[in-house]
């Protein structure tokens, strides 16, 4: 990105004229979401078992859907450094104040979240999971989004929710971004971001070569900040702050990072042995996969408003990804075990039967939830582009 420039000549584009949330957006967040969901219900019991050669096929693809993690990473970025972005297209604009800002962060999202602790919290418990000092010491880390420091708390409520602890951690990292961003420029906020990483992985392996201490790498905030900015200058080159090379807005580019994101991705995780090589793919896998979303959500706000019917139900279930993520391991896990150990003869469904029906009831719950936990509490912050111009309300 060495020729990311200030842009003074093009109007933005992509706007939603008239309307009142960027569905492209919306669309690329249901398809992570949806991601996620195939991942987790494509490997529960009774789904891997004694399935087909062609259902074996569709699994190896469903596998790739935990990196729509990353995705959501880009979004993010995207979206929280857009009221400021917007603001800075008259001139420039302070950060925001820390205090409103954390505030309506954690009424948007910590209600939702909360009561999803409670909901696998109960299940657990009717489980007859065993409630050691160590699993009540996770629950606590969770509640407080800090669960990515302990690696024996990390999967101690839910195994995605690791990447929310990222999410709030991230959000402090944004008046670090702002700071540099506003004083040094875009250029020198993607640097500190990749510098982030590097020292994080370097001191990983520090603690561990010579105090045997592990720490969490991939599941922790400093490494994934690097992808996080990726998102906020995207949206500053959406609305004309600064320019791109052209491309970071091509289809062909994405089309073409991606895969090698995923070949990276299975030579770490499947061929490659414990040494310098497969360090090396851990390092760039996430930073791959962060660049070829990036260059998809830079491509696909040029199409706000050209979107067909596909993009428009992926991105009615964008409007509740967020319930969908939180909640979609109390049907794909939780609820499903607890039917198979009463019902074992149901366990003999097809498997894309049951894929697909664990991923409907999964919809629906989420739907469901959100009306109750999320819904309430969303709050709508209006951006305007000029007066007179269309107003875009994005929920925070």
């Amino acid at each position: 990105m060495a020729r990311l420039t200030p842009q003074d000549s093009d109007p933005p584009v992509g706007f939603a004229s008239g309307g009142v949330r960027l569905k492209t957006i919306d669309a690329l967040r249901g398809a992570a979401a949806l991601g996620v969901l195939l991942f987790h219900a494509s490997d529960v019991r009774g789904v891997s078992d004694g399935e087909s050669v062609s259902y074996a096929a569709l699994e190896s693809v469903l596998n790739w859907g935990r990196y729509g993690v990353w995705l959501f990473f880009v979004i993010s970025g995207f979206c929280i450094h857009l009221n400021w972005a917007k603001r800075s297209q008259s001139g420039p604009a302070p950060p925001p104040a820390f205090g409103p800002f954390w505030l309506r962060r954690f009424r948007r999202l910590y209600p939702a979240y909360f009561a999803a602790i409670v909901c696998y919290v109960a299940s657990l418990y009717a489980e007859g999971a065993e409630f050691t000092g160590r699993v009540i010491a996770g629950i606590g880390l969770h509640l407080v989004f800090m669960q990515n420091f302990a690696p024996w708390g990390i999967y101690t409520v839910n195994e995605v929710m690791w990447t929310l602890a990222i999410e709030e951690q991230l959000y402090l990292l944004y008046f670090a971004f702002l700071a540099i961003r506003i004083r040094f420029g875009p250029m020198a906020a993607i640097v500190a971001a990749l510098a982030a990483r590097v020292f994080w992985f370097g001191l990983a392996f520090l603690l561990h070569r010579f105090w045997n201490v592990d720490i969490l790498v991939t599941q922790a905030a400093l490494p994934q900040w690097f992808i996080w900015v990726l998102g906020a200058i995207g949206v500053e080159a959406w609305l004309g702050l600064v320019r791109l090379p052209a491309w970071t807005r091509q289809w062909r580019t994405a089309i073409t990072i991606l895969p090698i994101a995923a070949l990276v991705s299975y030579l770490y995780l499947y061929v490659l042995d414990a040494g310098p090589l497969r360090h090396i793919a851990w390092f760039f896998t996430d930073i791959l996969w962060g660049l070829g979303f990036f260059v998809l959500v830079n491509t696909s706000v040029t199409l706000e408003g050209r979107t067909g019917r596909v993009a428009a139900w992926l991105a009615g279930a964008g409007l509740f990804s967020y319930s969908l993520y939180l909640t979609h391991e109390l049907v794909t896990a939780h609820a499903w075990n607890f039917l198979i150990a009463r019902q074992p003869g149901i366990g003999g469904i097809p498997s894309l039967i049951l894929l697909i029906a664990l991923a409907a009831v999964s919809l629906a719950f989420a739907r469901i939830f959100f009306h109750f936990f999320e819904r309430p509490f969303l709050s709508t912050t209006a951006v305007e582009r000029a007066p007179g111009a269309p107003r875009i309300q994005y929920g925070q």
